[in-house]
């Protein structure tokens, strides 16, 4: 029966699951059970109440008025999104000429000059989703250091990390040619202190020799540290994949047609005096109306020094020692590209002796 907002159920047994088909009512006042009640029973009472809040009468009996806080009811305002965060306005400016330098520089046909952009200790791994996911990146694949696919006594998670600036920009070189696109940047400023800058920048690219110039999607962590009058990168984590259907559509219509890279950022303030410092680390020239890279041309030659250290990088990525990474080097006219994939050949194939790696 329904009449007034009075509403009568007959239950022989109480069941408190059988009151949910009741919760679409809002009106209501009074119900009455066809059962009774005792006070050990008060709890029901109680999760009858919880259930029906306007709820005055129970049984003919009026209901004691449930205890609650007398706060009105706040509307929840989240905050808008935003496509950067940056823990201080400070570091945008470097941060913003680093990435347009770098990516200039990057998305060139000669990556050599990013070497001035490194630390000598630097480290650099790459990082894949597995094949099940987006397809193998058959491209990125030879360098992925995904631990989920690595037993815990294979040594390819060391060997897949990148120790050493001539490494690091070897493997680089090696990637395929690129072109990014800023305007699909984000980036995000989470340390900004004068011993050390930490930050990620994500986006999309497309590879130029690719055929169907399918868009990847990146995430690149930067921990970049004083040297000298500038800053160098110290430590860098890449995740490359494929760019998700949403992040294709959202940027199609953005897509930059200029070569010269313009970050999208309106709160560009003016710079500190560190960032001329980072610039001349990448061996970068401003000029007052533009922004320009002077790229390096190729070397001629190689002097000792830069041998010393190729030396030292092979060591630590082959774990080989000083003898047998020199040999390497040496058999390989000192190409430091060739000679980490012969390494790699020759150890897959178990031929390289025992006391190479005598240190």
């Amino acid at each position: 029966m329904q009449e007034a907002g009075i509403f009568c159920y007959h239950f022989s047994a109480l069941i408190l699951s059988q009151l949910n088909c009741m919760l679409g009512i809002t009106n209501c006042s009074c119900i009455y059970f066809n059962t009774s009640y005792t006070n050990k029973d008060i709890f029901i009472r109680r999760e009858i109440q919880r259930k029906f809040p306007k709820l005055k009468k129970l049984d003919g009996e009026e209901l004691t008025p449930m205890i609650q806080f007398d706060v009105g009811e706040e509307v929840a305002v989240l905050p808008h999104a935003k496509a950067s965060f940056l823990c201080d306005p400070n570091g945008t400016e470097i941060i913003r000429q680093f990435l347009e330098q770098y990516f200039l520089i990057f998305d060139s046909d000669n990556r050599q000059p990013l070497l001035d952009a490194y630390h000598d200790q630097a480290m650099l791994s790459l990082v894949v989703p597995p094949a099940s996911q987006v397809g193998r990146l058959e491209k990125y694949w030879r360098y992925n250091r995904d631990f989920r696919r690595q037993n815990a006594d294979d040594n390819t998670k060391v060997r897949q990390l990148r120790f050493g600036r001539l490494a690091v920009v070897s493997m680089l070189a090696e990637l395929p040619k690129t072109k990014h696109y800023p305007r699909s940047f984000t980036v995000d400023l989470t340390l900004f202190t004068p011993k050390m800058i930490v930050f990620t920048v994500a986006g999309l690219f497309k590879e130029i020799d690719e055929v169907t110039e399918e868009l990847r999607y990146f995430q690149r962590q930067y921990i970049i540290v004083p040297a000298g009058s500038g800053f160098c990168i110290r430590n860098e984590m890449v995740l490359i994949t494929v760019a998700a259907q949403h992040q294709v559509r959202f940027f199609k219509k953005k897509i930059e047609t200029a070569t010269t890279p313009q970050l999208n950022n309106e709160a560009m303030t003016p710079s500190s005096g560190l960032s001329t410092g980072l610039q001349n680390r990448l061996h970068i020239n401003q000029p007052s109306t533009s922004v320009a890279a002077t790229l390096q041309p190729p070397q001629v030659g190689i002097d000792e020094a830069t041998k010393i250290q190729m030396v030292q990088s092979l060591c630590a990525q082959s774990n080989m020692n000083i003898e047998w990474s020199t040999k390497c080097l040496q058999e390989t006219n000192w190409d430091y590209n060739h000679a980490a994939f012969v390494f790699d050949k020759l150890h897959k194939e178990n031929k390289i002796p025992p006391e190479a790696f005598i240190k």
